[in-house]
């Protein structure tokens, strides 16, 4: 075989018999085996590099032969003999990853291994390492990084490499699996730092193509400790949880395949049911110099109060309608007599105003009409004294 760049890694299965040798030649140098395995390799200026993992390997050049044997290597320049053999690097061991990688960028790093200047990282989809999906040369305490990756499983295998270029032995190839898939859904409500005053909150998330279900947990803490909800095979994209306490609340959804497999969590988002204002009731009004006072239970600090007047007690055309910060207020006495309405609601200090309470009825009497009996009366005295 011919080698013009690059790198080739040979197996071959001894035989029987006066087989003829295996012969890879470069431009620098030929290197032969019989029943092997073996790296060649040449560079850029055309230096031939020659590993040996198992077996002999004669390596020629400038017309001279060096024998390597398994766990040795070479180094042939153009025009001069190899260069004594010398020892291959260990490989970096252990190797230690998570079995399961769920989401991309997988991120590994190489172990260091004294003597070695760089390392070549190789991904592949059987354990042979045939099929390459990735391959990389790393310098010293980089990691080995794959941005992006089909959903499968994998073997990674690593070589040392020396300061003349030289492969060191490969590590055993060590099997990992990369699952990204089903995505995490795209969350729609509630906002992540939301507040509501609803006591039953809907959740809603995008529909995730390879989702046959969804987990959604509902947590008061952020590492999902103590649980409200924790529902893992919902089919549909929404789910209400009903009559919530008011407090601060975490959640987050992931997507469950159809082998019930569950893919990676959303990100954490909060929501906070805040408290709704006290609904305070009404005493009855008191009449003071043709005013009156509206009284309510003072419900504490930080709240302001709404008052409303009406001839009925649905409220359709309120007669007065208005705001006190303090749990009482004056308005004028109504003219016309007959039955009054009254209710009140507490407004927070965000402005959100609570329940009205239930509507209080009152009376306004017809006033007795003294001024005109007084000029009534005045007129029938006058009369009386022009007739006598």
């Amino acid at each position: 075989m011919l080698l013009s760049s690059g790198r080739i890694l040979t197996k071959i299965r001894r035989a029987t018999g006066r087989e003829q040798r295996f012969n890879i030649k470069t431009p620098s140098a030929v290197s032969a085996a019989r029943g092997t395995v073996f790296n060649v390799s040449l560079d850029q200026d055309d230096a031939t590099r020659t590993e040996t993992l198992e077996g002999t390997v004669s390596v020629t050049g400038g017309r001279r032969e060096v024998l390597l044997h398994g766990g040795e290597g070479t180094i042939v320049q153009m025009g001069e003999p190899p260069l004594s053999p010398r020892k291959l690097l260990p490989p970096p061991s252990p190797l230690a990853f998570p079995a399961m990688f769920r989401f991309a960028p997988l991120r590994i790093s190489i172990p260091q291994v004294t003597g070695a200047v760089s390392y070549h990282v190789m991904l592949a989809r059987e354990k042979e390492m045939k099929d390459l999906v990735r391959e990389q040369v790393l310098p010293l305490k980089e990691p080995f990084v794959v941005d992006t990756l089909e959903d499968g499983h994998y073997f990674l295998q690593v070589r040392s490499i020396d300061d003349m270029g030289i492969e060191g032995q490969p590590s055993p190839a060590v099997p990992l699996t990369f699952r990204a898939n089903p995505l995490p859904p795209i969350i729609n409500t509630p906002a992540h730092g939301s507040e509501t005053r609803d006591k039953d909150v809907v959740f809603r998330w995008l529909k995730v193509r390879d989702a046959a279900a969804y987990h959604l947990q509902v947590a008061t803490d952020d590492v999902f400790s103590r649980f409200v909800q924790d529902l893992p095979t919902l089919e549909g994209t929404e789910y209400e949880v009903e009559d919530l306490s008011p407090g601060n609340y975490f959640f987050r959804v992931a997507s469950v395949a159809a082998d019930r497999y569950q893919g990676e969590w959303s990100d954490r988002l909060s929501f906070t049911v805040i408290p709704t204002p006290p609904t305070p009731a009404v005493a009855p009004p008191e009449e003071e110099k043709g005013k009156m006072r509206l009284r309510v239970r003072d419900a504490g600090t930080g709240l302001s109060y709404r008052f409303q007047t009406a001839r009925d007690s649905g409220f359709a055309k309120p007669l007065f309608d208005g705001t006190s910060e303090r749990p009482e207020i004056t308005i004028e006495r109504p003219e016309e007599p007959g039955i009054y309405y009254v209710r009140s609601a507490c407004i927070d200090g965000k402005g959100y105003q609570g329940s009205f309470s239930p509507p209080q009825s009152f009376e306004i009497k017809r006033r007795f009409p003294y001024g005109l009996m007084g000029i009534v009366g005045g007129v029938l005295g006058l009369i009386l004294g022009l007739a006598l």
